[in-house]
């Protein structure tokens, strides 16, 4: 049987949503579309990983907790905003461009799925 991982790296922060209520009912809205047409797809079971990035801690948590509470997670990292945007070394200057979010969401990415092999192993898909 093939090991399939599903990775959702994201961001906590409201940014064009406006508000955290708005986040967290876009992530209630889109949970029966992702559980029908998502995870109802895969034959077999599907480890779900988030690796999400914060600025506000307890929002984050509170994400978590909606998060959790909807999906069966085998994995969950919480990673602080400014030291992901250490990983690319950039200026204080620079921190809200539009364009740093081209180069977070791949290294969001990877980061994921790194953490994912280094303690959960390798997976087929």
């Amino acid at each position: 049987m093939a090991r399939v991982a599903l990775v959702f790296p994201f961001s906590t922060e409201p940014r064009s949503l406006g508000t955290y209520q708005a986040v967290q009912h876009a992530i209630d809205s889109c949970s029966t579309w992702i559980k029908t047409n998502v995870l109802g797809n895969f034959l077999e079971s599907v480890d779900i990983f988030v690796y999400a990035n914060y600025e506000d801690l307890e929002q984050a948590q509170l994400i978590k907790e909606q998060l959790t509470k909807l999906y069966n997670i085998k994995g969950y990292v919480m990673v602080n905003y400014n030291d992901l945007l250490q990983q690319i070394d950039v200026p204080e200057s620079a921190r809200r461009s539009v364009y740093i979010k081209q180069v977070l969401q791949p290294l969001t990415l990877r980061n994921a799925l790194q953490y994912i092999q280094q303690h959960h192993g390798e997976y087929d898909y």
